[in-house]
């Protein structure tokens, strides 16, 4: 009568499994019979490997030998197991209720090393890709986390209404141009940027308003500039006088003052190149003797950043009051009025889109302004006097 006891083995070495086998056989005072033997690959970490042995120990009866394949009767378990391997035979792989566990004790792991993702990085994304500094937007983006909540992420609108809040509160308050009480105004900067064009906009909201203006401009190096200026002027009814020179600068304000009595003298300046130091010179020795209001840089939002930003600090020495930012239109560079703003600490009092006087010229309200930026919406408001 045979009294038969099967016993199923697992573990990482065969060594271990046969230590197993010896301690059991002693236990059951019986033979022991391999069955089945089967070699796992553990996922998902491949690399490792479990035996797993199926013995039966018979206590009483013949012991029946049964074959394992064409096994070498001279080589040890553990040579059979690594010639397997080496054959590419199947791996069987049994269930394992512990898999699952393992699983997901990997993946929680996996996630701890990873560096959580803050739920505004999409917005940080967004304003990176309106051209804002990555510096900027990171300040804004950490500026908005401190104000929210854990609750508000789920309400887009509350977060976007911050994010609005904390772009304009790095920009600082909106600059007026207060165009009814500001006589003298004179527009600067490179060539090719549309000082001509928005000061036929300023003169053309003016005159609306029953104001009368006076054109000078001291642009005689590009073709066709004073003629421009000259058309605006016929179509507001007004007179427009060159000024090759200072003198000649100073005798048109005079007439301006005395002659016609206009409520506002709006100047055009020559555009030329700002890196040439000669060139700020000679403008600043037509201002002198205009001794303006209110001097306004005009850049365009078409031009590189890292030349904004020189240009900037090239015309220090004309006492600038405001920037005005042109051809919103023409790019989707509109990053960088924020950029500079909140760099440069400057004012910038309008914004232009358009070839169209005077309706494309607007002011430059800074929380209409992030706006713009992060949702793409345009409300800004034209100026009025």
């Amino acid at each position: 009568m045979k009294n038969n006891i099967k016993e199923k083995y697992r573990a990482n070495t065969i060594d271990e499994i046969l230590e197993l086998i010896e301690v059991n056989k002693r236990k059951y005072n019986a033979k022991e019979q391999i069955l089945k033997k089967k070699v796992k690959r553990q996922m998902p970490l491949f690399w490792k490997k479990d035996y797993i042995y199926t013995v039966e120990y018979q206590t009483q009866g013949e012991n029946k030998q049964v074959s394992f394949g064409k096994r070498n009767r001279n080589a040890s378990d553990k040579d059979e197991i690594l010639s397997m391997l080496s054959q590419d035979k199947e791996v069987v792989q049994p269930f394992n209720p512990l898999e699952n566990i393992v699983k997901d004790a990997i993946k929680q792991q996996e996630k701890k090393e990873e560096p959580e993702q803050s739920p505004l990085h999409m917005y940080e994304e967004k304003l990176v890709d309106c051209e804002i500094k990555e510096s900027i937007a990171k300040k804004i983006i950490a500026a908005t986390q401190k104000e929210l909540m854990a609750i508000d992420y789920e309400n887009k609108e509350k977060i976007e209404d911050e994010l609005v809040r904390q772009m304009t509160k790095l920009m600082g308050d909106t600059f007026m141009m207060d165009l009814a009480n500001t006589k003298k105004i004179v527009l600067i900067g490179p060539t090719g940027v549309g000082k001509t064009t928005t000061i036929g906009k300023l003169a053309a909201i003016l005159t609306l308003k029953g104001k009368r203006v006076g054109f000078i401009t001291t642009d005689i190096y590009r073709m066709g500039a004073a003629y421009q200026l000259n058309e605006y002027a016929k179509i507001v009814n007004a007179t427009m006088e060159p000024a090759n020179t200072p003198v000649e600068l100073e005798e048109a304000i005079n007439y301006f003052e005395n002659v016609e009595k206009v409520d506002h003298i709006l100047i055009d300046t020559v555009g030329r190149s700002p890196m040439d130091a000669g060139n700020i010179d000679d403008m600043k020795s037509y201002l002198d003797v205009a001794r303006p209001d209110h001097v306004s840089l005009v850049l365009s939002c078409t031009q590189k950043e890292k030349d904004i930003y020189q240009i900037i600090e090239n015309f220090k020495k004309a006492n600038v009051n405001s920037l005005i930012f042109t051809k919103l239109d023409e790019t989707m560079n509109h990053g960088v009025i924020m950029n500079v703003i909140a760099d440069k600490k400057v004012n910038v009092s309008f914004i232009t889109n358009g070839q169209d006087v005077p309706q494309d010229i607007y002011v430059a309200e800074t929380e209409k302004l992030a706006n713009k930026l992060l949702r793409g919406v345009d409300d800004f408001e034209r100026p009025s006097i």
